[in-house]
């Protein structure tokens, strides 16, 4: 069997509820002492969001009927990293608080390579189109819905994909002041719509 394709991320948790339960009580009451998120890695689904979802409502109601302090809403946001998760990004992103973009993975899954076999090497490429789209489709997902698209990235990899991230953040940005503004149209031909031709017109999105 291959690991990568196994039981991991959510499916473990949600499959061995009685650790992951401990776990989210844990998070939920140190989450009374600072600022505590929770990210889910390997979702593939909406219902996997939505038993989480319903497991924290059940030890909310758990903690508050013991009298122990405990954070009532931590932000609960996922690791999108699946071609699954990518696709139906939007309607993931209603049920999200914010969204991890897991390139390393992503990429990994979206050219079906192993990245430590060398033979196939020459696909684990961040800027090839499939991912380049995928990053758009999560980040415009997340834009639509008012919540964040941070990036997680190895280091070896952080520099080049951060900037595409941050240059697709950067056209919705554009956009909207675009269309907040119609009557200005020499926005369109200003230095940053420019900026963004440079860095996205020869990648196809």
């Amino acid at each position: 069997p291959n690991p990568a394709l196994g039981l991991r991320g959510i499916r473990f948790c949600l499959r061995h509820q009685k650790i992951f339960r401990s776990q989210l009580r844990a998070l939920m009451r140190a989450g009374v002492e600072g600022n505590v998120s929770l990210l889910l890695p390997m979702i593939s689904g909406l219902a996997e969001v939505q038993s989480v979802r319903r497991i924290m409502q059940e030890l909310q109601q758990e903690l508050q009927a013991a009298g122990l302090p405990h954070a009532a809403d931590l932000p609960l946001g996922i690791m999108v990293e699946t071609p699954a998760a990518v696709l139906i990004a939007d309607a993931l992103a209603r049920e999200c608080d914010f969204f991890s973009i897991g390139t390393n993975d992503l990429i990994h899954y979206l050219m079906a390579i192993d990245r430590n076999n060398l033979h196939v090497g020459y696909l684990n490429e961040a800027l090839h189109p499939a991912v380049v789209r995928s990053l758009k489709r999560i980040i415009d997902s997340a834009h639509r819905e008012g919540i964040g698209a941070a990036h997680y990235a190895s280091r070896q990899r952080m520099t080049l994909t951060s900037l595409l991230v941050f240059l697709l953040h950067l056209q919705q940005l554009v956009d909207g002041l675009v269309a907040g503004h119609k009557a200005r149209r020499q926005v369109h031909r200003s230095s940053l719509h420019e900026l963004l031709e440079i860095g996205l017109l020869h990648l196809d999105i």
